[in-house]
């Protein structure tokens, strides 16, 4: 798993916890533009 992909988007389907989360996290820390889509507006 050495490869490196780069990303300019990410779409993450439950995002507003867990590892959905920590996934947005990690790819907006990154540079990545971040499209969070979850069931509950308000988390």
């Amino acid at each position: 798993m050495g490869r490196r992909a780069d990303f300019s988007l990410a779409l993450i389907a439950g995002g507003s916890s867990g590892i959905g989360l920590a996934l947005a996290r990690l790819l907006a820390g990154r540079g990545t533009s971040v499209i969070l889509a979850a069931r509950n507006a308000e988390r």
